[in-house]
């Protein structure tokens, strides 16, 4: 493999200067990696406006071991090819004027970078330096083709390359005299050398050469350099191949035309199993696939003018003589040039977003297509030693002994010994999966999804349903049969999610596996089946994961217990549980023994186990890491995960004597919400809530859960009366962010929330600056304002008081953004009645209280018994209102509509309908 670096530097402060770097592979086309040195793209303890720095191409990110930033002058590189580490230290040297402290501080900073740099170090920039001739004593690091006279920054740099054997590339190669300077003053007038490569590895070099042709204002000319690096050639076998594009009709023609011959070899054979089959339909996908792969269409995003500006400028910039005319042109030139590239940028992006809005609405799916580029995890800090870690396959290595730890279970032999001696056979036999129950899930299935192990993506199922649905059926109904699953279906892929708190703290990531896509199908396909048993044995405290539920049932339960014990000055703590890794903590043991008490036939319970004695995983970065083991915890992403989930905690929960522990609700005991592993204990007296905390802590600790006692926390309207677990003392907070929403016992909690939402909204607003404050089209604009900011300033809308000024913060917020759309002030005095024909938005005051009053009547017609219906018709618990003026209650603005026996009309649909228009007009 031969890399070759091209290198230029100029004032940190100018906007050329850049660094790019080709690769070549012996036998393979020429592919390159680009390194860009911006401003402010470096890393420093200080906020600075200048600097050097690196970008590199992200097919070859997998070569990055690691970039450490030193100064605004310094920067490191180290590069991984096979066995060997290159280490490129970009510098940019102190100016003639600088005194000799910056100079002493630069070469220490160059030897800082050095003992961070690995053996094989190439150092590079602008060095303001001249070298001229070499002296006697100079041959072990000057060749002898040398230009140019010595100064005093050259004798510095010579003396620093003799003590620290450094070789400077430049003199070793014969080349002409016109091609050796690589500045000149901006007159033209003098040309010198002060761009060098240096390096302890000198044999690495084939070449160096001084480039003419570079296109961009600079007074400093490309020095390219040829280095040999020996690279074993890898069995084309292995190489994973880049799946196809199933996103225009001609290629899913093609890929249902291959499918369909390759298909044909596809049946159960009396010789098959399990393995067997399933490989011959994967192979089969990916044969059809490969035959179609095609490259990515280049997207022409500079128009023809601009290439025309660019064309004129090279050929002015390069023209040997310039009177002070054509010098003025060329700067104009650049200035012209330059806005229009940005210009066609603009263009091209706002092309795309205006394209996908008008196609699928959703502008989430176009900046995906615009983002070029994935974030890193920059740095980690060790679990063992708590030191910072920056090269790559030190951060593979920490996200993997994490959750090689996370996943480990002690008791984890004896339960696989005894799934080994367990009786596969059942006679409780299930019904056979059918076309349409599969044909159901694929529909499901969502499409620009990354695949998991297996490459293949969700659109290879869904376009070639037609063809490959006799074959899932077969494969689905075999794994019935046999109770047992592809080896395969246990590999999976983590990829992490950053959540919040310390970056650097692999324990603030969330793991989201990716798994292979027929896995997912059956995966589906058997959920719908659990679903009905274990709904069953859940009761109305659980909210999370079931159908007819929602965040807004214990928001609104929650709102209302607050409301009532505030009215009567009655004492009242709540706990909100926080459990560390609940979803990766679950032993598997619990989910055999939760499945088997809530009736769960045998089948699916083998199957199951199946698929977790098999479970594997890699932590996926930059690259791969080793292969765990998986022993405990569900999948985040696994369709079978938030069912098994509820369900072991449903049966911890049952067993919990909590008899008449919580709050009185009308003769009912209400001790608990849950919405998943988002937990709210009840209860009027601190003692009982230690207790109860205690006693969950205690039974969590059966199936792997551990209580984190430092996020678990309490709020109180009486005395902050300590709370001990596990010898620990669980914090009191004023307020708590439940399930989205502010939660407090203050009396500004309405419009504290309600300042947060629009907060929120507002954020939300200018994080789509893009299109709602440029030139796309309104009804666009109105689309997304409808359907990105809308949502978020109403979200939980159904639990607000609706008071004049709930009404005139949520006008006052959307005409605000009305103005800001159509580029108005509210100085110039335009009537909101004519803004609102221009932008045509939903208003939001009419919307959120049609939010409330279509949920009013919901939560009252509901069958069934739920706590959201239960504390609003109760009249609250024992106690004495306060003096004065009532408090405003959920239920006045609904009172003052439809009477006091609104509970009565909520319960006729048609009457509470037109009661609707009524409600609603008295808004914005």
């Amino acid at each position: 493999m031969t890399l070759k670096l091209y290198k230029s530097d100029t004032d940190p402060g100018s906007q050329a200067a850049m660094m790019m770097v080709y690769c070549l592979c012996q036998e393979e086309k020429v592919e390159y990696i680009d390194v860009n040195i911006l401003e402010g793209e470096h890393l420093s303890e200080e906020l600075t406006k200048h600097g050097v720095g690196l970008l590199i191409k992200k097919e070859y990110k997998t070569n990055i071991d690691n970039y450490t930033g030193i100064s605004e002058s310094v920067c490191l590189l180290n590069l991984k090819f096979e066995n060997t580490i290159i280490s490129i230290i970009q510098v940019y040297a102190p100016t003639q004027d600088a005194i000799d402290k910056e100079i002493n501080s630069f070469y220490d900073q160059i030897n800082r970078a050095r003992s961070l740099a690995n053996g094989k170090q190439i150092i590079m920039g602008d060095f303001n330096a001249k070298i001229g001739q070499r002296k006697n004593t100079e041959n072990s690091i000057i060749g002898p083709f040398c230009y140019g006279t010595r100064n005093q920054r050259g004798d510095r740099l010579v003396q620093y390359g003799i003590e620290n054997n450094l070789t400077i590339i430049k003199f070793i190669f014969k080349k002409k005299t016109e091609n050796l300077w690589t500045w000149t003053t901006p007159d033209k007038k003098s040309k010198n050398q002060i761009d060098y490569i240096m390096s302890n590895c000198p044999k690495l070099f084939q070449n160096i050469e001084i480039l003419n042709n570079n296109n961009f204002a600079s007074d400093h000319r490309l020095v390219r350099a040829t280095i040999q690096i020996i690279k074993h050639k890898k069995c084309r076998a292995n190489f994973e191949r880049v799946i196809s594009n199933l996103s225009t009709l001609q290629n899913q023609a093609q890929y249902l035309s291959n499918l369909t011959k390759k298909s044909e070899n596809v049946f159960w054979e009396d010789t098959d199993d399990i393995e067997t089959f399933y490989l011959k339909i994967e192979t089969s996908i990916h044969q059809s696939y490969n035959e179609i792969t095609t490259e990515k269409p280049k997207q022409d995003i500079i128009s023809y003018e601009t290439k025309e500006l660019i064309k004129k400028r090279s050929e002015l910039l390069h023209a040997p003589l310039k009177t002070q005319e054509e010098r003025k042109e060329l700067a104009t030139l650049f200035k012209t040039t330059n806005k229009k590239l940005k210009q066609d940028y603009k263009t091209y992006r706002l092309k795309i977003i205006e394209n996908n809005l008008l196609k699928t609405g959703s502008q989430k799916r176009a900046h995906k297509q615009l983002n070029s580029d994935k974030k890193w995890i920059p740095s980690l800090k060790s679990r063992k030693t708590t030191k910072t870690l920056q090269t790559r396959e030190d951060l593979v290595k920490i996200a993997s002994d994490f959750y090689k730890n996370l996943y480990d279970d002690e008791n984890y032999e004896q339960c696989y010994k005894d799934n080994l001696n367990y009786n596969w056979e059942t006679n409780s036999p299930v019904q056979l999966f059918n076309a349409d129950e599969i044909i159901k899930n694929i529909d499901k299935l969502k499409i620009e999804k990354s695949p998991g192990p297996d490459n293949i993506p969700n659109e290879a199922l869904k376009i070639g349903k037609p063809i490959l649905i006799q074959h899932l059926i077969t494969l689905f109904n075999k794994i019935l049969e046999t109770q047992n699953i592809p080896q395969k279906w246990g590999e999976s892929r983590i990829t992490l999610l950053y959540k919040k708190g310390d970056p650097q703290d692999i324990g603030n990531y969330r793991p989201i596996s990716l798994l292979p896509t027929m896995y997912k199908l059956f995966a589906m396909c058997l959920e719908k089946r659990l679903e009905p048993d274990i709904e069953k044995h859940q009761t109305k405290e659980q909210a999370g994961f079931r159908p007819g539920f929602s965040t807004i049932d214990h928001i609104h339960t929650i709102e209302q217990i607050v409301e009532k014990y505030q009215e009567f000055k009655s004492p009242l703590y709540l706990a909100y549980v926080d459990y560390a890794k609940a979803f990766d903590s679950i032993t598997h043991e619990s989910i055999w023994q939760a499945l088997k008490h809530q009736n769960i036939p045998d089948i699916y319970i083998n199957i199951i186990k199946n698929i977790y004695i098999k479970s594997t995983s890699r932590v996926k970065l930059d690259r791969l890491g080793p292969k765990i083991n998986i022993r405990r915890g569900v999948k985040q992403g696994d369709p079978l995960s938030p069912k098994l989930f509820i369900a072991v905690l449903q049966n911890i929960m049952k067993d919990l004597k909590w008899e008449g522990k919580g709050i009185n609700i009308d003769g009912k005991y209400l001790s608990n919400l849950r919405f998943a592993d988002d937990i709210v204990l009840f209860s009027t007296s601190s003692k009982q809530l230690e207790e109860m905390l205690t006693d969950l802590s205690d039974s969590s600790n059966t199936i792997g859960l551990q209580l984190n006692t430092s996020k678990t926390k309490v709020t109180t309207n009486s005395r902050q009366t300590p709370i001990i677990v596990n010898q620990t003392p669980i914090e009191y907070v004023d307020s708590y962010i439940y399930l989205g929403k502010l939660i407090s016992f203050k009396s500004t909690r309405h419009k504290d929330e309600l300042d947060r939402r629009i907060n929120m909204s507002w954020k939300k607003f200018w994080s789509l600056k893009e299109i709602l404050k440029s030139k796309l089209p309104l009804k666009l604009k109105k689309k997304v304002m409808d359907s990105c900011v809308l949502p978020c300033l109403t979200y939980g809308a159904q639990t607000w008081i609706y008071n004049k000024y709930t009404k005139t913060k949520i006008r006052t917020c959307q005409r605000s953004m009305e103005r800001s759309i159509l580029d108005l002030k509210l100085k110039d005095k335009h009537r909101s009645s004519d803004i609102r024909h221009k932008t045509k938005l939903i208003n939001a005051g009419k919307h959120a209280q049609q939010l409330k009053w279509k949920w009013a009547g919901h939560m009252i017609r509901t069958t069934g018994e739920r706590w959201t219906k239960l504390v609003t018709t109760w009249k609250g618990p024992k106690g004495k209102r306060a003096r004065g003026r009532p408090i405003d209650r959920w239920t006045d603005d609904l009172r003052k509509i439809a009477g006091d026996n609104w509970i009565e009309a909520a319960g006729d649909r048609a009457q509470w309908r037109q009661l609707e228009e009524a409600y609603t007009r008295e808004g914005p």
